[in-house]
């Protein structure tokens, strides 16, 4: 359901239907969707304030989380025309879920698995109440979309990942996880994370593998690249995405 949402040309209505059903997981899957609009939607209006669509080719360093430019994009007139239809496109599906923003700010009162989620979302994140909230979602085979429980997993499973040696490193392998969670074979590109990624960085229609991670100390043709590569398939199901 999340791919499907994340690719839909009209995810609103979707959202709906989850939030009606209510079953375990939906509230999870909506709370993500938001998310990725929220992220999607601040980049696609700082690429209207630094004048993408009157011709200006920048990247946007807000698509790092500490403000950092990210890699140059490529600025040729096509590159160019996609970033500009990624930003619609971004725009036309995510601004009916702005507009409806408190409707999805609770769960719906029959959704017991949503309840949990907020109120473990509420209290001071710990290493023991990630762990213990995995664990009710494991039980219910609930998709893992939050970035601290997801981080308290890699923490668990450390010996898989010994590779991997810094903070940096485990958000590159987040944000790989997160495209290929996104990313449909059938018709690439089209996912809201590949979309603000062609809109922010001019980086449109790259294959998993095409993605550059030099941002999160995984540059290209390194073992480390590979290697979270390579880990992707077991990232997915940890998460069970």
């Amino acid at each position: 359901m999340l791919q499907q949402l994340a690719n839909s040309q009209q995810p609103y209505p979707l959202l709906v239907y989850l939030y009606q059903r209510g079953r375990p997981g939906d509230y999870e899957v909506i709370r993500h969707i938001r998310a990725e609009c929220s992220l999607a939607g601040q980049l696609a209006h700082y690429a209207k304030e630094r004048g993408l669509l009157n011709g200006n080719t920048l990247t946007i360093p807000s698509m790092q989380s500490n403000g950092q430019a990210p890699p140059t994009s490529e600025t040729t007139p096509a590159i160019h025309a996609q970033r500009i239809t990624a930003l619609q496109q971004i725009e036309t599906r995510c601004t009916p879920i702005g507009q409806e923003h408190n409707r999805f700010d609770s769960p719906n009162p029959g959704d017991s698995n949503g309840k949990l989620l907020v109120s473990m979302l509420a209290s001071n994140y710990t290493e023991q109440t990630a762990n213990r909230f995995n664990e009710a979602l494991k039980a219910q085979g609930v998709p893992v979309t939050d970035y601290v429980l997801r981080l308290a997993l890699i923490r668990q499973h450390m010996s898989e990942f010994s590779t991997f040696t810094s903070e940096r490193q485990f958000d590159g392998l987040i944000e790989l996880v997160s495209h290929a969670a996104q990313m449909d074979e059938a018709a690439p590109g089209g996912s809201l994370r590949e979309l603000a990624a062609c809109m922010a960085v001019g980086a449109c229609g790259k294959k998993l593998e095409e993605l550059d991670l030099s941002f999160y100390d995984l540059p290209p043709g390194s073992p480390q690249h590979a290697k979270a590569l390579e880990m992707v398939p077991r990232l997915r199901a940890l998460f069970r995405l």
